[in-house]
C-alpha cells in the first residue's frame, strides 16, 4: 500500500474553491488560524517575498479566477498570479477602508477573467508584503458558470447616472473619475442606472462616508427596495477625501437587460450624500458548493465516535468501530487525500516482567504495531495494519527500579489497581502524541514521550508506512535553568508530559513544544534546523505543573505563543510570549510569565483547579479571549467567564468581560459549529457518580459574535472523560473531563 504521496507543488487546484492553506508552500508563507477566513485558516507571509501554488487538475477550459484575501489599511502589499511561469495578473493591496487586522471588514477579492487552463498547468501566487500587511491570502476560486462572464464586469461612474432629482455633478479629486454626485437641493436626491448587460453581479457602491453627519440611502431594483443603510462612520474625515472613501457591496444580484437600479436618499449635517461609482463584478451564477461543516469526535467506552454536523450546529452520532486500546488515538490526513484519518498503536508482546533494576541503563526491546484507519471522505473507515517496528529503549534506572516491582508490589509508587498500573507502565514505554510532516518530505511523522527512557522521541515515516525511531532525548539545559538532578526522570510525569509540533520562528519548519510536568516542571522550545534535528532554544515554567497547554497567537503579532494551566500552591494561568524567533520577549524573564493573583480581580486566593479553557478570538477585536466555566474558587465564584486578555506596556491584563453563574462545567472544544463566522464552544458537564474518571454530557454554547454565549441544548451524552491529568492515583476528578477533538470528518478539509 502506497501511503503518504507528495511532490513539489503537489497541491491540487480544480474548479471551485481551493483554500489558500491547502496550497503547496514554495517559500515565505505560513499557515495561520483565525475565525474570519473561509476555512478558519489563511496563508501569511513570513519573509520579504513569498510563493505558494499548485497544479491544475480540472478539465481543460476557460475559467474566471477569484482570489480572496485580506486588504488591510496598514500597508500596500503586491501579488502576482502566475500560470506556467507567465504573469497573468498582478495588483496592489491598497485599500483605505476596512481594518488594519484580519477582520470581516478587511475581506477583499481580486477577479481575473478568461484564463485558459489545461490539466497539469502550474498556478503560482508570488507576492511581497508591506508594512503591517503580511500578504494574508484566504482562498482561490475557479468558476465556469453560465452567468455573465467576468470579461463583462464593468464600472459606471456616478456622474454618468441618470439624475432624477436633488443631485448635481461636483468636482472631487478623491473620486474615482475626479467627479461625484452630491445632494445639493431638495429633500430627496435620486439617480438611476438602466442595466445593459444581463448577468449575476456583486454590485459595489462607492461613496464618501464623512464624520460630520449621518446621511441615509436606499437602493431599489425595478421599484422594490433591496437595501438601505445610514452613513454613520466616525472614522475617516469630515470632508470628501481618501480617508472617507467607503464601499457598500450588494452581493449576487441577478440582473436582466432593462432592469432599473435607483439610488435615493438625503444628506445630513455636513455630509451631503456624495456618490462616487457603481461597480458591477460578474460572478458565477451556478449554485455554490456547500460550505463544509465542522464536526468533532470523542471516545465512548474506549471507542471512537463521530459527531457529524449538519451545518447548523445539530449533530448526529456515528460509531466507527475504532478501539482506543492501550494507546491514545491520533487524527491526521495520513494518506494525503484531504480528509481526516485515525491512527492507534499497541505493543505486540507482553513487556512484563521488566529487566531487573541495576545502576546502569537497561536496554529493552519491544515490538510496536501501528494501525491506520483510512477515511473514505464520508466518515467510513478501513483499517490498514502497518508493518511492526522493533523499538529499543535505554531505560532510565530509577524508572526500572519502580516499574520492576509490578505486578508483585502495586503499592509503589502509587496505590492503584493492577490493570491501571499496567496501562500506566505501557504508556511510560511509548506515548505517541502528535502527527505532522516535521521533515518536509510529504509524509506524516509521529512524535511522543517515553518516560521510561527519559525524553521525547520521533518516529520518522519512511514513506511506505514504516517508521524509524529516533532515540529518546531530553533538551540540553544548563544548571542556570533547572535544579541539578542525576535523572531526567525527575522532570517527567507518568502521563502529563506533552510534546507538540508547531512553527515557533516562522521558517516553515515544524519545531517542538516539549512540556514536562514531574517533580520539576518546565516547557521547552526546540527549533527544527530544517533537516529534522532539534536544537534546544528556551525553557520556561509557570509553576510546578504545566498542563492543558495550547499553542495560540495570544498577542496578535502573527507568531505562536503558549497558554497553559498550572497547578500547585500558586496555580493559575501561564503564558509564554514568543518574540517571533521562538525566544520569549525580552521584557519577560526566561521562566515565562505566570498570571497570578496580582492580575486577577481583588479577593482571589488560588486558582489551583482552573480546568480546561478555550483560548481564541471570540469577537472582532485583535486580542484573544479566555472562556472558562470550571474555576473552583470561593472568592471568585463559579460560572461561565469570558476573560479579555490585553496588554498594557509590559504587562498582560485580565478583565472579566462577563460571568454567567448559571453555566458551569468544562470548556472542552471550540469552533464555528453553526457556520455564522464566529467561534462557539462546547461545554462538558461531568458525571462521576459511577466512579473516577466518569463521563460527561456535552452542550453547545452559541456565540453571538461578541463573545456572548447562549446554551442551545444537550448535544451528546456519556462521553468518556479524559484522564491525562491527575490520572489513576487521584479521585478528585479535578482534571477528568469530557474530551473532544474538532475535525472535518465527512468533508475534505484539514484538521481544525
Amino acid at each position: 500500500m502506497a501511503l503518504f504521496p507528495v511532490a513539489p507543488f503537489s497541491a491540487s487546484i480544480t474548479s471551485g474553491r481551493t483554500e489558500a492553506e491547502d496550497l503547496s508552500i514554495g517559500s515565505g508563507f505560513g499557515v495561520r488560524k483565525n475565525p474570519h477566513p473561509s476555512g478558519g485558516e489563511y496563508l501569511q507571509a513570513t519573509a520579504a517575498s513569498s510563493v505558494a501554488g499548485g497544479t491544475f487538475t480540472g478539465a481543460t477550459g476557460t475559467y474566471d479566477l477569484t482570489l480572496g484575501y485580506f486588504d488591510e489599511t496598514d500597508g500596500v502589499s503586491h501579488l502576482e498570479i502566475v500560470v506556467n511561469g507567465t504573469i497573468v495578473g498582478s495588483f496592489n493591496w491598497d485599500s483605505l477602508s476596512g481594518d488594519a487586522t484580519v477582520t470581516e471588514a478587511s475581506k477583499a477579492e481580486f477577479r481575473l477573467p478568461g484564463i485558459t487552463l489545461t490539466a497539469g498547468d502550474t498556478i503560482e501566487l508570488r507576492g511581497t508584503m508591506d508594512g503591517g500587511e503580511p500578504l494574508r491570502i484566504d482562498y482561490l476560486d475557479l468558476a465556469t458558470g453560465e452567468g455573465a462572464p467576468a470579461s463583462e464586469s464593468f464600472m459606471v461612474e456616478a456622474e454618468d447616472l441618470d439624475i432624477g432629482q436633488g443631485f448635481e455633478v461636483v468636482r472631487n479629486g478623491a473620486a474615482s473619475g475626479g467627479l461625484n454626485l452630491q445632494h445639493t437641493h431638495g429633500a430627496l436626491a435620486s439617480a438611476s442606472y438602466t442595466v445593459e448587460k444581463a448577468g449575476t453581479f456583486d454590485v459595489t457602491i462607492g461613496y464618501f462616508d464623512e464624520t460630520d453627519g449621518a446621511s441615509a440611502m436606499r437602493v431599489l431594483l425595478n421599484g422594490v427596495e433591496i437595501a438601505d443603510w445610514t452613513w454613520d462612520s466616525d472614522a475617516g474625515a469630515a470632508i470628501a477625501s481618501k480617508a472617507s472613501r467607503t464601499e457598500k457591496v450588494l452581493a449576487n444580484l441577478a440582473l436582466g437587460e432593462g432592469d432599473v437600479i435607483t439610488l435615493e436618499g438625503n444628506g445630513d449635517g455636513g455630509e451631503p450624500l456624495r456618490l462616487d461609482f457603481l461597480k458591477f463584478d460578474a460572478v458565477d451564477a451556478t449554485e455554490p458548493e456547500p460550505t463544509p461543516s465542522l464536526d468533532f469526535w470523542f471516545l465512548r467506552d474506549g471507542q471512537v465516535v463521530l459527531a457529524l454536523n449538519d451545518g447548523d450546529g445539530n449533530f448526529s452520532e456515528k460509531n466507527t468501530g475504532i478501539d482506543e486500546g492501550d494507546s491514545r488515538v491520533l487524527a491526521a490526513d495520513f494518506d494525503g487525500d484531504g480528509d481526516i484519518d485515525f491512527l492507534t498503536w499497541k505493543i505486540l508482546s507482553d513487556p512484563f516482567p521488566l529487566p531487573a533494576y541495576n545502576s546502569d541503563p537497561a536496554t529493552y526491546e519491544f515490538e510496536l504495531q501501528t494501525i491506520v484507519y483510512l477515511n473514505d471522505g464520508s466518515g467510513n473507515f478501513t483499517s490498514a495494519i502497518l508493518e511492526a517496528q522493533s523499538i529499543t529503549h535505554d531505560l532510565d534506572p530509577f524508572w526500572v527500579e519502580q516499574a520492576s516491582k509490578y505486578p508483585e508490589d502495586t503499592s509503589a509508587p502509587y496505590v492503584i489497581a493492577s490493570d491501571d498500573r499496567r496501562e500506566l507502565l505501557l504508556r511510560n514505554l511509548i506515548d505517541i502524541q502528535d502527527a505532522a510532516d516535521y521533515d518536509g518530505d510529504g509524509d506524516v511523522d509521529l512524535v511522543g514521550v517515553a518516560k521510561a527512557a527519559g525524553g521525547f522521541f520521533i518516529l520518522e515515516n519512511d514513506g511506505d508506512g514504516t517508521f524509524e525511531m529516533k532515540p529518546p532525548a531530553f533538551p540540553g539545559i544548563s544548571e542556570d535553568w533547572v535544579v541539578n538532578t542525576p535523572y531526567t526522570i525527575d522532570f517527567l510525569d507518568d502521563l502529563r508530559n506533552v510534546v507538540k509540533f508547531a512553527d515557533f520562528n516562522g521558517d516553515e519548519h515544524l519545531d517542538l513544544l516539549f512540556s514536562s510536568a514531574g517533580n520539576i516542571s518546565y516547557s521547552y522550545i526546540l527549533l527544527n534546523d530544517g533537516a529534522g534535528n532539534f536544537d534546544f532554544l528556551e525553557a520556561h515554567s509557570a509553576n510546578d505543573g504545566n498542563v492543558l497547554e495550547q499553542i495560540v497567537d495570544i498577542d496578535a503579532d502573527g507568531d505562536m505563543d503558549v497558554f497553559s494551566n498550572t497547578e500547585g500552591e500558586g496555580g493559575g494561568i501561564g503564558i509564554f510570549v514568543n518574540g517571533g524567533t521562538g525566544v520569549s520577549e525580552e521584557r519577560y524573564t526566561p521562566s515565562g510569565h505566570r498570571i497570578n493573583h496580582d492580575h486577577w480581580p481583588s479577593g482571589r486566593d488560588s486558582l489551583y483547579n482552573v480546568g480546561p479553557s478555550a483560548v481564541a478570538n471570540f469577537d472582532d477585536d485583535p486580542w484573544v479571549e479566555i472562556v472558562n466555566a470550571s474555576i473552583e474558587n470561593s472568592k471568585l465564584g463559579a460560572g461561565l467567564r469570558v476573560i479579555d486578555l490585553s496588554r498594557e506596556g509590559d504587562d498582560f491584563l485580565f478583565e472579566v468581560q462577563s460571568l454567567d453563574e448559571t453555566i458551569t462545567g468544562d470548556i472542552v472544544g471550540n469552533g464555528d459549529f453553526d457556520g455564522d463566522g464566529d467561534l462557539d464552544v462546547i461545554l462538558g458537564v461531568r458525571d462521576l457518580s459511577g466512579g473516577y474518571p466518569g463521563t460527561s454530557d456535552l452542550y453547545l454554547l452559541l456565540n453571538d459574535g461578541n463573545a456572548n454565549f447562549s446554551m442551545s441544548g444537550l448535544l451528546i451524552e456519556g462521553v468518556d472523560n479524559w484522564h491525562e491529568y491527575q490520572p489513576y492515583y487521584s479521585n478528585s476528578g479535578a482534571y477528568a473531563f469530557g474530551s473532544i477533538r474538532t475535525a472535518y470528518m465527512d468533508d475534505a478539509m484539514t484538521i481544525a
